[in-house]
């Protein structure tokens, strides 16, 4: 890991905010890892273009 973020999600119809963290590893990738509601929890990866490469 070379760098991690924290970024926020503002839902505007209910005021409800999620905040999770953003890690940039040393290829370039951005590994996302957000809160989920439901019995499932998510994970993102993110090529250094922005683009989703991993959805587990």
């Amino acid at each position: 890991m070379i760098g991690r973020r924290t970024v926020q999600e503002l839902n505007p119809r209910t005021g409800n905010v999620r905040t999770w963290l953003e890690t940039l590893d040393g290829s370039g990738k951005i590994r996302q890892v957000r809160p989920q509601l439901g019995a499932v929890k998510k994970h993102y990866m993110f090529d250094e273009s922005g683009n989703l490469t991993k959805k587990w």
